[in-house]
């Protein structure tokens, strides 16, 4: 198991995230709400089949999950309470989204992923780092552990699926959360893997396993001492935040480019002028 030697702060994988897109758009991000557009309900359909799943397992975890139609209208409620909660006027009717996420919800559950009774945690943190599923394998099975992550999209084209599910495989939060996993259990990390979830056109859902290597993740370990650092050195003041001019057209939480393009390429950083375009945070 890869060991953590450096004393620099560790960062959860979506600050890390952030920050190897763009050191700037990591601060900016700190201190100012990004430009503001009409409300997308991707991330709460996300968050939506992500608590019916989460309800599940710990039902499973428990043993108190049933195979009976009352048990998963149960499901349901709590997949959809999200929705009822936070709806916002947008392009979909709150009752098109509960659809989105019963059929989705429904591929996600008979998708093939084996919890078996070992359950672990479900959607909690160890250390920064917060798993949506850690179970572990049967000896009979081979032994170890898994963590898996789901993700959402309301819509995907089918050419792009592929490329979608690739991309996953050098994902940081995957390779976080292994490492935090085996440092908190004291074991094995076999495999990580996404649990994709499309809404749209088609509900489906596919597993994607990620195989676990010791020498693959010391190699990420030694990557991410260095971003930590890095990332601290910033923090104190030791090293100046840069622009990362490659991300600059690049997509991020959906958006077509930078949601800090105005900041950095109109304003210039000037902070008067960015109040016309973004809200501070509350802090």
């Amino acid at each position: 198991m890869a060991s953590h030697g450096a004393s620099a702060q560790i960062y959860a994988p979506t600050t890390v995230e952030d920050w190897l897109y763009c050191p700037m758009y990591r601060h900016l991000r700190r201190t100012w709400l990004p430009e503001r557009v009409e409300w997308d309900p991707a991330r709460l359909l996300g968050t939506s089949v992500g608590t019916g799943l989460s309800t599940h397992w710990r039902h499973v975890r428990a043993g108190t999950a049933v195979d009976t139609p009352e048990y998963w209208a149960t499901i349901l409620e709590a997949a959809v309470a999200p929705l009822r909660a936070e709806w916002q006027e947008c392009d979909l009717t709150l009752g098109g989204a509960e659809k989105l996420v019963s059929r989705g919800l429904a591929e996600a559950l008979a998708a093939g992923l084996d919890v078996g009774a070992g359950v672990l945690r479900v959607d909690e943190s160890i250390g920064v780092s917060r798993p949506d599923l850690i179970v572990r394998k049967a000896q009979s099975l081979g032994g170890g552990l898994e963590v898996w992550d789901v993700k959402t999209a309301r819509s995907l084209d089918a050419r792009y699926v592929q490329e979608r599910l690739s991309g996953y495989d050098t994902l940081w939060q995957l390779y976080h959360g292994a490492w935090e996993a085996e440092q908190y259990y004291g074991e094995k990390v076999i495999r990580c893997g996404i649990l994709q979830v499309i809404l749209s056109p088609k509900a489906q859902a596919l597993l994607h396993p990620v195989e676990m290597d010791v020498t693959h993740l010391g190699q990420w370990l030694q990557t991410a001492e260095q971003v930590w650092q890095d990332m601290s050195a910033e923090e104190r003041g030791s090293r100046p935040v840069t622009q990362r001019y490659t991300s600059c057209e690049k997509r991020r939480y959906g958006r077509a480019r930078c949601e800090f393009h105005a900041a950095c390429h109109t304003c210039f950083l000037d902070e008067e002028k960015m109040a016309r375009l973004y809200d501070r945070r509350v802090q």
